[in-house]
């Protein structure tokens, strides 16, 4: 098994791990709501995590690989904007309830290196 293909199952684990646990959290709109998004997109991250991180693991390719890199870029970019707020920044609600620390720069750190597995998913 090549780098690359270990790259997309880690991302795809990644990826569904995390949608799981946002829908088994009641309280992940809310936490989405602390960031800013609206909630129709809160209501469909978790599913497209879900749907993604399969993709990643079933079907790894370039395409799968670029659309994981831009929602890590998203995600990445509304971290970094509430990290460097003044106000206190709300908590990571990446993983659902298994993370009620608020985001900081070891959360955009964790996002980083998820970005380096998308690069290492897009070389193969």
């Amino acid at each position: 098994m090549d780098l690359s293909r270990l790259a997309c199952m880690a991302l795809g684990v990644t990826f569904v791990w995390a949608g799981v646990a946002k829908l088994a959290d009641a309280r992940w709109p809310g936490s989405a709501a602390a960031f800013g998004v609206p909630g129709v997109i809160a209501a469909v991250i978790a599913p497209v995590e879900l749907v993604l991180g399969a993709a990643l693991v079933t079907l790894p390719g370039r395409l799968v690989a670029s659309v994981a890199m831009a929602v890590l870029v998203v995600y990445t970019y509304i971290v970094v904007r509430e990290v460097r707020s003044e106000g206190a920044a709300p908590p990571c609600a990446c993983f659902g309830g298994l993370n009620v620390r608020p985001v900081s720069w070891r959360t955009v750190a964790r996002n980083v290196a998820l970005l380096a597995l998308a690069v290492l998913a897009l070389a193969g």
